[in-house]
């Protein structure tokens, strides 16, 4: 396995029930902030 692969798989075992919970609650705002970042060289990103 990659090493990056390997550093994903690892850093997703972290991730817990109530980690997901509390970012879906907060995935209206941070949806909002995304919209708003400047990037010009990657309009795709919006």
């Amino acid at each position: 396995m990659s090493e990056i692969a390997e550093f994903l798989h690892n850093g997703a075992e972290l991730i817990t029930p109530k980690i997901l919970e509390g970012i879906h609650k907060k995935l209206p705002a941070l949806k909002l902030e995304f919209a708003e970042i400047d990037a010009p060289k990657y309009p795709h990103l919006a």
